[in-house]
């Protein structure tokens, strides 16, 4: 009777094995291993599924790139949550929200996909995507600069970076002693006081000096760099820039690397004035 009853435990267990592992005709929800969360998706091919790109395209060029080194320091001190409590500015290269949510919509469409405007805001913080954006924005400052035939040296791409392409243009075009007071918006100028007592020459000055720290470049960012921008190094930065200890580091790094590399700023200046 015994091995009668276990026969009969054994028929019953493995139809019902059977049952369970029939194919089913609908499309069945695949639980991750990570999160034991369902993906109905997770048989699609891995293009489908992968994180967007948001590489730029043509990659950066070397003048860019120490540019934007330059520009970030210059905007936040490379602090990833820096905020003006005056504006809507946050993050490494410190974007208003209209800013950021223009570039990125126009020309991140991948990233921006499924996002509100809140998340696309949170990526300001972000060093790859914030970096993206300020690299795509001064490529679009470059080439307004040059529809009005400014040339697109890194000071006036620092200054069309804080002010914007088309009031950076009436600075540059404005008498030296005039008051910028006039020339930018009053929630501007709230938002950064500094602008209340100079003119456009002070300003101009002030974005120079913010765009060659640590040394003079010259070059026009506009595409290919002439070769000797192209072959001077770069400073491989191992601390955190958030400190001032790190930023001072680097400051004396730059000014000996430029004590060295004369001629290649001389051959950089040059070049700039070739037709």
């Amino acid at each position: 009777m015994r091995v009668f009853v276990c026969v009969l435990c054994v028929v019953w267990s493995a139809t019902v094995l059977a049952a369970g592992t029939e194919p089913d005709s609908g499309t069945k929800s695949v639980a991750s291993p990570a999160t034991g969360k369902t993906n109905e998706t997770a048989d699609k091919p891995q293009a489908e599924t992968q994180q967007p790109k948001i590489a730029p395209n043509p990659a950066p060029t070397e003048a860019e790139n120490l540019f934007l080194d330059r520009l970030m320091r210059a905007e936040s001190g490379g602090r990833q949550f820096a905020k003006n409590p005056l504006s809507s500015a946050l993050g490494p290269y410190q974007f208003i929200e209209s800013t950021f949510l223009d570039v990125v919509k126009r020309n991140l469409p991948d990233l921006a996909a499924g996002k509100n405007d809140f998340e696309i805001l949170a990526l300001r913080t972000d060093y790859a995507v914030s970096r993206t954006v300020a690299l795509l924005f001064t490529r679009e400052n470059a080439a307004a600069l040059a529809e009005q035939n400014q040339p697109a040296t890194p000071a006036n791409l620092r200054l069309a970076f804080f002010a914007g392409a088309a009031t950076a243009l009436k600075v540059l075009e404005a008498e030296p002693e005039e008051r910028v007071t006039g020339i930018f918006s009053d929630a501007a100028v709230r938002a950064n006081p500094f602008l209340a007592a100079m003119t456009a020459r002070q300003l101009i000055q002030r974005s120079a000096r913010e765009a060659e720290r640590g040394g003079t470049v010259t070059v026009a960012l506009s595409g290919r760099s002439p070769v000797s921008a192209q072959q001077k190094p770069r400073i491989a930065v191992r601390c955190n820039l958030q400190l001032p200890s790190c930023r001072k580091w680097l400051a004396l790094a730059e000014a000996r690397l430029n004590a060295r590399t004369g001629p290649l700023k001389t051959a950089a200046k040059a070049s700039q004035r070739q037709p």
